[in-house]
């Protein structure tokens, strides 16, 4: 058992830092002290909600949860919604953690998993993210995002030290990073981004991890330059389904359309172009359907992601893949963010590229993307058109907030002549 591992690493690691934060650090005997008195507050209830208001205090509630085998659910702080309203599954009456997730639909949902679904890739990623006990693990503080809470519960299962920061902090990581000593650091791509803005060279960083989107080229050659001791992992996977494949360094950069290759332990197959998964990483729920409509093909053992179903538009017959379009736009060095969707011109619809720049006032000229996406797709997957916007917001887990964006073009109600 995951809680099992880290209170056995309490035992033998006592004075060690096992979470620093802000300021604020906790020993693993400080650790264990806190888990054993939060076991004795919770409540007798199968299910407990975790709001991410203090991120140390999240972790010890979390982990006391796992000791007393409830279900764990990390939530944003400012959660307001019943867990009976986002599920249907009856408790299992063992320590299961809870996902929360939207996926295409922006409709909040709970993916409850096993234990077993994270401990079972562990050894997996302490062997290919190069983290073992003596590293000092840099990550965010928004816990309610999977990807972030299974980095610090895996860093405390091997024993490592986990470093903590805000996303309103990010002007101060680099510093952070470089007071902390930390050694391995996992940030999704847009929050690359920010740490790049910061920094120039770091020598003593070995690991860089990343996922939850996917990392272009020219981002891949920005974090190995920045870093140039270290080995760039890019996962790819989901709630449901866990770590489906994984890429590192030039394989990135060589192969941008690619998410690489099989995590150990994962089969996957392709059926009628969605992905299909087998693996001991899988929610209960999803183990037969094996699939949560992601697009994709192997070409050469390596997975090529095309994007969600609910992402692929037709366009006179033919099938426009948003990941595809957006990637293109992406390799622009003026651009940061793009989304394809589409919108209702005279009753027909039409595919809008909307992107976001690095620079408020430096801006690539339209023509040069354009040219871009004559060079690197077909044109009948073309655009109708290309917006430039001042922000495509993005959620803690830095992924676009499909919702908010929505509204923001509900706001401006744009108006398009033919």
């Amino acid at each position: 058992m995951i809680i099992d591992q880290i209170l056995n690493n309490c035992n033998q690691l006592n004075s060690k830092i096992a979470i620093s934060y802000q300021g604020r650090k906790l020993t693993y005997a400080d650790l264990k002290s806190a888990i054993h008195q939060k076991v004795n507050e919770l409540e007798a209830i199968d299910s407990i909600i975790i709001p991410n208001i203090n991120p140390l205090d999240t972790i010890v509630q979390f982990l006391a949860g796992a000791h007393k085998k409830k279900r764990c659910l990390v939530v944003p702080k400012d959660w307001n919604k019943n867990l009976n309203e986002l599920e249907d599954e009856a408790a299992s009456g063992h320590f299961e953690i809870g996902i929360l997730t939207s996926g295409s639909t922006g409709e909040p949902k709970v993916i409850w998993k096993s234990n077993d679904n994270w401990e079972l890739a562990f050894n997996h990623q302490s062997d290919l993210f190069r983290i073992n006990e003596k590293d000092n693990v840099f990550t965010i503080d928004a816990l309610s995002y999977s990807a972030n809470l299974n980095s610090v519960i895996h860093t405390l299962w091997c024993g490592g030290s986990v470093i903590l920061d805000s996303l309103k902090n990010a002007s101060s990581w680099s510093q952070v990073i470089q007071e902390e000593g930390v050694s391995s650091i996992f940030l999704v791509p847009s929050h690359w981004n920010l740490l790049l803005s910061k920094v120039e060279l770091f020598a003593n960083v070995r690991s860089c991890l990343t996922a939850g989107e996917k990392l272009n080229g020219k981002q891949a050659k920005a974090i190995l330059k920045a870093f140039p001791n270290s080995i760039l992992t890019e996962y790819y996977g989901s709630a449901e389904l866990g770590h489906i494949t994984y890429q590192q360094n030039e394989e990135i950069i060589n192969a941008p359309q690619s998410v690489g290759k099989s995590f150990p332990s994962v089969k996957i197959s392709i059926i009628d172009q969605q992905i299909h998964v087998n693996s001991p990483y899988i929610a209960a729920k999803f183990k037969e359907k094996g699939t949560v409509g992601d697009l994709g093909y192997l070409e050469n053992d390596r997975l090529i992601l095309m994007g969600r179903l609910g992402r692929m538009f037709n366009k006179r017959g033919v099938n426009v893949f948003a990941q595809e379009i957006e990637q293109v736009i992406l390799l622009h060095p003026l651009v940061g963010k793009a989304y394809l969707h589409s919108v209702n011109v005279l009753s027909i619809q039409k595919l809008e590229l909307l992107y976001e720049t690095n620079s408020r006032n430096d801006s690539p000229d339209e023509s040069e993307l354009w040219e871009l996406l004559n060079q690197k797709v077909e044109k009948a997957k073309h655009p109708h058109f290309l917006k430039r916007v001042v922000e495509i917001p993005t959620n803690s887990n830095g992924k676009i907030a499909i919702g908010q964006l929505s509204k923001k073009l509900d706001e401006e109600a744009v108006v398009y002549m033919t």
